[in-house]
């Protein structure tokens, strides 16, 4: 008699465990799709569909300073790369790439009283330095061609003197 109580309070304890392990995966996955909505909605420059996304502090700051952008961002793919599950709290991390430059934001998520999760931060929004050093370089030769134009333009006006003065390196 003990021995089918013991097997059964274990059976009823595993059921307990398969049944904690099914509801974090599902949090987990409703978190992850909450932010890959959210980049979707960017994407195609839905700005109102991914104000939808965003904890209610963040859409009335979004909404009050336009800081949200509310054209097309082009194409770029993203895959998770973290997810993080804390009671009401997750934090979500990808991998963003575009172009051949990559991003790694965190989505900071909490979940509402509907249950249903919303973005309450994104951090570790940094530049790619490739791309921010290819872009350097675009700058510098810009500049470096409008400078031979206008050498060029003005070489044989009178009394124009023309000199080559170096830029200081960072």
């Amino acid at each position: 008699m003990a021995r089918k109580f013991i097997i059964a309070a274990l059976g009823v304890a595993g059921l307990f465990l398969l049944g904690l392990g099914g509801q974090r995966w599902f949090d987990q996955q409703n978190a992850v799709k909450t932010v890959e909505l959210f980049l979707k909605a960017q994407q195609a420059g839905n700005r109102q569909l991914a104000l939808g996304f965003l904890h209610t502090k963040q859409r009335d700051a979004a909404e009050r300073n336009g800081k949200l952008a509310g054209t097309a961002l082009g194409k770029f793919t993203f895959r998770v790369h973290h997810v993080e599950l804390n009671g009401k709290n997750a934090v979500v991390q990808l991998w963003i790439e575009s172009e051949g430059y990559v991003i790694k934001p965190k989505f900071h998520l909490e979940r509402g009283r509907s249950n249903s999760w919303k973005i309450t931060d994104v951090t570790d929004v940094s530049v790619d330095p490739l791309w921010q050093d290819q872009q350097v370089d675009k700058v510098k030769a810009a500049d470096e061609q409008l400078a031979r134009e206008l050498a060029k333009a003005l070489e044989h006006r009178p009394g124009v003197k023309l000199e080559r003065v170096p830029l200081p390196t960072d």
